[in-house]
């Protein structure tokens, strides 16, 4: 299994790859800058960081058997925290059906 999400942050192409042999890598304008070689991963802390100039960014990853979700964030110079990506699909708005009496 191999996973790749691509996307920019503050002007730098992000890469992050993640397979079943070697783990995480996190790669920032091309240059890998940090990996992981846990198999699964929970989501709670993140697996791979870098630095943006001022801003940091981190890398959480969740993991199963069957899937990987990945959540990027964005730590600014005044400690505030952006979501950047996302790979978890967004839920459907949730219809609501009239019913026939």
């Amino acid at each position: 299994m191999r996973k790749e999400w691509e996307f920019v942050v503050n002007g730098h192409q992000v890469k992050v790859v993640k397979t079943w042999t070697s783990g995480a890598k996190l790669f920032v304008d091309d240059i890998n800058v940090d990996a992981d070689a846990s198999l699964l991963s929970f989501g709670k802390t993140p697996l791979l960081k870098a630095s943006l100039g001022e801003d940091k960014l981190e890398i959480y990853l969740s993991s199963d058997l069957a899937q990987v979700m990945l959540d990027a964030y964005v730590i600014g110079s005044d400690h505030g925290r952006k979501k950047v990506f996302s790979s978890t699909p967004a839920k459907a708005p949730r219809r609501f059906h009239r019913q026939m009496v």
